[in-house]
């Protein structure tokens, strides 16, 4: 009897034992499930032994995010004409003795910001998806993967976003700011340029934007005129920068507002193909 209870008293801190691993075996909400279950399927089925391959498939690796190549090509999914691959503060830089960087939310400071980190040059090259804290921010490793296969500061983009309380869930989109840890390193908004990047899935020239009112996700009238993206005459389908200026700021500052950017195809002689984001500054900061 003794015996008994003492292997019934074992089984049961065996369960207890592995009750926070099954836990942890389910993929964070923020990382993209689809892009795990290639990894997953890839290390089953491709017979592939070398760590340092393995390694670099998209998987969890902190608590916060997920990340890896994918030479798969997975899709960003949607039926879209643009992609918008970076709103942020300044340009993303970094050099090969940065070991890690701080990416900080401008977002409302009582909402998780998801956090999504692409190449600019091929969308399957590299993802990073990810969660903010609220008013707080993620420490993003670049040795294990971004220096280990040679990605640059200016082959990535990144956004943040929340999701509207709709039926919809409507993105959200919010400025981000990457700093490093050196303490002279201040985030001073109002000394940075408020940059936005956007990729197009198809060839297309003279790409330009404009913002407008929104009302119930449902852009009205323009605030401001169409304005060309810097790099927007050739027809190609390479990344298009461009920089909300001061009087542009105030219009996003403390509200939703719509971005419309729009391109050419072809000849130019075809109906412009169109895209809309939801973008805010929060009013606490500019």
């Amino acid at each position: 009897m003794v015996i008994f209870a003492c292997l019934c008293f074992q089984a049961i801190l065996m369960v207890v034992a592995w009750c926070p691993i099954l836990a942890d075996s389910k993929a964070p909400w923020f990382c993209d499930s689809k892009r795990l279950e290639d990894t997953s399927n890839w290390e089953r089925t491709s017979g592939v032994k070398d760590a340092h391959a393995i390694e670099r498939r998209y998987k969890q690796r902190t608590n916060y995010y997920c990340e890896g190549l994918d030479p798969r090509n997975i899709s960003l999914g949607g039926s879209r004409n643009f992609d918008l691959v970076s709103f942020s503060y300044g340009k993303l830089q970094f050099t090969d003795k940065d070991r890690s960087l701080r990416v900080n939310s401008i977002g409302p400071s009582d909402k998780e910001i998801q956090l999504r980190i692409t190449s600019t040059i091929r969308s399957d090259y590299y993802r990073l998806d990810g969660m903010i804290p609220a008013n707080g921010s993620l420490e993003w490793d670049l040795v294990t993967l971004v220096h280990s296969v040679g990605i640059k500061d200016g082959m990535l983009g990144l956004v943040g976003y929340f999701l509207r309380s709709n039926a919809a869930q409507t993105p959200i989109y919010v400025p981000i700011s990457v700093t490093d840890h050196s303490p002279d390193n201040q985030f001073d908004p109002e000394s940075m340029a408020l940059i936005v990047s956007v990729k197009p899935r198809y060839p297309v020239s003279d790409v330009k934007w404009r913002l407008m009112k929104q009302e119930s996700g449902i852009c009205t009238v323009q605030v401001t005129g169409f304005k060309y993206a810097d790099g927007s005459g050739g027809l190609s389908n390479s990344v298009r920068y461009f920089q909300l200026d001061a009087s542009s700021r105030e219009n996003i500052t403390g509200t939703v507002i719509c971005l419309e950017v729009e391109g050419k195809e072809g000849d130019g002689e075809s109906i412009p193909l169109t895209d809309r984001f939801f973008i805010m500054v929060p009013s606490a900061v500019r």
